[in-house]
Protein backbone atom coordinates (compact mmCIF):
# COMPACT_ATOMS: atom_id res chain seq x y z
CA UNK A 1 0.00 0.00 0.00
CA UNK A 2 1.28 3.85 -0.55
CA UNK A 3 2.21 5.29 1.79
CA UNK A 4 -0.06 8.14 2.72
CA UNK A 5 0.82 11.84 0.97
CA UNK A 6 -0.12 14.44 4.03
CA UNK A 7 2.96 15.62 4.52
CA UNK A 8 3.38 16.61 0.46
CA UNK A 9 0.58 19.27 1.41
CA UNK A 10 2.34 22.64 2.72
CA UNK A 11 1.26 24.25 6.05
CA UNK A 12 0.30 27.77 3.48
CA UNK A 13 -0.66 27.54 -0.11
CA UNK A 14 1.34 29.63 -2.49
CA UNK A 15 -0.58 32.40 -3.58
CA UNK A 16 -0.55 31.68 -7.08
CA UNK A 17 -2.36 28.38 -6.41
CA UNK A 18 -4.51 30.28 -4.18
CA UNK A 19 -5.77 32.72 -6.79
CA UNK A 20 -5.78 29.44 -9.35
CA UNK A 21 -8.42 27.94 -6.71
CA UNK A 22 -10.51 31.05 -6.40
CA UNK A 23 -10.63 31.69 -10.04
CA UNK A 24 -12.50 28.45 -10.36
CA UNK A 25 -14.97 29.67 -8.03
CA UNK A 26 -15.40 32.79 -9.84
CA UNK A 27 -13.73 35.06 -7.09
CA UNK A 28 -11.10 36.92 -8.60
CA UNK A 29 -8.59 38.56 -6.03
CA UNK A 30 -6.03 37.69 -4.15
CA UNK A 31 -5.82 35.60 -1.59
CA UNK A 32 -4.43 34.73 1.49
CA UNK A 33 -4.56 30.35 2.42
CA UNK A 34 -3.31 28.80 6.13
CA UNK A 35 -3.35 25.59 7.22
CA UNK A 36 -5.95 24.98 10.35
CA UNK A 37 -5.83 21.38 10.35
CA UNK A 38 -3.43 18.05 9.21
CA UNK A 39 -5.82 15.27 10.03
CA UNK A 40 -7.51 16.47 6.69
CA UNK A 41 -6.19 19.20 5.44
CA UNK A 42 -8.36 22.03 5.74
CA UNK A 43 -7.30 25.86 4.75
CA UNK A 44 -8.58 29.30 5.48
CA UNK A 45 -8.54 31.37 2.73
CA UNK A 46 -8.95 34.91 2.99
CA UNK A 47 -9.75 37.20 -0.22
CA UNK A 48 -11.16 40.59 0.15
CA UNK A 49 -14.14 39.84 1.96
CA UNK A 50 -14.76 36.74 1.98
CA UNK A 51 -13.52 33.00 3.74
CA UNK A 52 -13.44 30.42 2.28
CA UNK A 53 -12.07 26.71 3.83
CA UNK A 54 -10.68 24.36 1.64
CA UNK A 55 -10.92 20.68 2.50
CA UNK A 56 -8.87 17.88 0.85
CA UNK A 57 -8.54 14.37 2.82
CA UNK A 58 -5.61 13.00 3.88
CA UNK A 59 -6.08 10.84 6.88
CA UNK A 60 -3.84 7.65 7.34
CA UNK A 61 -6.92 5.26 6.49
CA UNK A 62 -6.99 6.72 2.92
CA UNK A 63 -3.64 4.72 2.21
CA UNK A 64 -1.97 7.65 -0.25
CA UNK A 65 -5.42 6.69 -2.69
CA UNK A 66 -5.53 10.21 -3.86
CA UNK A 67 -8.11 9.85 -7.14
CA UNK A 68 -10.33 7.59 -4.44
CA UNK A 69 -10.77 10.49 -1.94
CA UNK A 70 -13.09 11.75 -4.85
CA UNK A 71 -15.71 9.59 -2.74
CA UNK A 72 -15.65 11.86 0.34
CA UNK A 73 -15.94 14.77 -1.62
CA UNK A 74 -19.25 13.24 -2.54
CA UNK A 75 -19.73 12.01 0.62
CA UNK A 76 -19.75 15.49 2.39
CA UNK A 77 -21.31 17.41 -0.37
CA UNK A 78 -24.33 14.96 -0.23
CA UNK A 79 -23.98 15.47 3.87
CA UNK A 80 -24.30 18.96 3.42
CA UNK A 81 -27.49 19.01 1.16
CA UNK A 82 -29.19 16.73 3.25
CA UNK A 83 -28.62 19.22 6.08
CA UNK A 84 -29.95 21.93 4.31
CA UNK A 85 -33.05 19.93 2.87
CA UNK A 86 -33.93 19.66 6.86
CA UNK A 87 -33.74 23.19 7.73
CA UNK A 88 -30.33 23.65 9.22
CA UNK A 89 -28.07 26.01 8.08
CA UNK A 90 -24.80 24.38 6.35
CA UNK A 91 -21.94 25.96 4.22
CA UNK A 92 -22.24 26.90 1.20
CA UNK A 93 -20.37 24.44 -1.35
CA UNK A 94 -18.51 27.23 -3.21
CA UNK A 95 -16.44 24.32 -5.41
CA UNK A 96 -16.78 20.31 -5.14
CA UNK A 97 -13.97 18.56 -7.46
CA UNK A 98 -13.55 14.99 -7.18
CA UNK A 99 -10.85 15.02 -10.06
CA UNK A 100 -7.13 15.68 -9.76
CA UNK A 101 -7.76 17.68 -12.28
CA UNK A 102 -6.86 21.10 -10.62
CA UNK A 103 -4.75 23.39 -9.41
CA UNK A 104 -4.89 21.40 -6.14
CA UNK A 105 -3.28 17.92 -7.49
CA UNK A 106 -6.20 16.41 -5.91
CA UNK A 107 -10.07 16.05 -4.66
CA UNK A 108 -11.07 18.62 -2.47
CA UNK A 109 -14.40 20.50 -1.26
CA UNK A 110 -14.63 24.48 -0.77
CA UNK A 111 -17.03 26.04 1.25
CA UNK A 112 -17.86 29.82 2.67
CA UNK A 113 -17.91 30.42 5.75
CA UNK A 114 -20.84 30.55 7.67
CA UNK A 115 -21.93 34.05 9.52
CA UNK A 116 -21.84 33.71 13.34
CA UNK A 117 -19.16 32.52 15.88
CA UNK A 118 -18.14 28.70 16.18
CA UNK A 119 -19.68 26.42 18.46
CA UNK A 120 -16.24 25.18 19.44
CA UNK A 121 -14.86 29.06 20.05
CA UNK A 122 -17.91 29.37 22.08
CA UNK A 123 -17.29 26.07 24.22
CA UNK A 124 -14.26 27.11 24.73
CA UNK A 125 -14.90 30.12 26.50
CA UNK A 126 -17.99 29.12 28.02
CA UNK A 127 -17.47 29.30 32.37
CA UNK A 128 -19.00 25.91 33.85
CA UNK A 129 -22.21 27.34 36.08
CA UNK A 130 -21.98 26.94 39.68
CA UNK A 131 -23.98 23.67 40.42
CA UNK A 132 -23.67 22.25 37.01
CA UNK A 133 -23.88 18.31 36.32
CA UNK A 134 -22.19 16.88 32.83
CA UNK A 135 -25.03 14.98 31.18
CA UNK A 136 -21.92 12.32 30.23
CA UNK A 137 -19.52 10.44 32.32
CA UNK A 138 -17.26 13.44 32.59
CA UNK A 139 -16.20 15.83 35.08
CA UNK A 140 -17.84 19.28 34.76
CA UNK A 141 -13.79 20.96 35.39
CA UNK A 142 -13.50 18.45 32.03
CA UNK A 143 -16.39 19.69 30.27
CA UNK A 144 -15.32 20.13 26.61
CA UNK A 145 -18.89 19.64 24.68
CA UNK A 146 -21.10 17.65 26.62
CA UNK A 147 -24.36 18.93 27.88
CA UNK A 148 -24.76 21.02 31.15
CA UNK A 149 -27.45 20.65 33.29
CA UNK A 150 -28.72 22.52 36.48
CA UNK A 151 -28.46 20.51 39.51
CA UNK A 152 -31.24 19.52 41.39
CA UNK A 153 -29.29 19.08 44.38
CA UNK A 154 -29.73 15.55 46.45
CA UNK A 155 -32.76 13.46 45.88
CA UNK A 156 -34.98 13.59 48.62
Amino acid sequence: MPEPDADLLPDALSEQLTIDLLEQTGIRCRGLATLLQRSNHVYRIVAGDETLFLKTYTKDWYGGDIAGTDRCVEHETAAWRLLAAHGLPVPEVVLADRTCANPLGRPFVMTRQLPGASLTALLAEAQVPPGAKCSSRQQASSCGGCMLLPSRGPAT
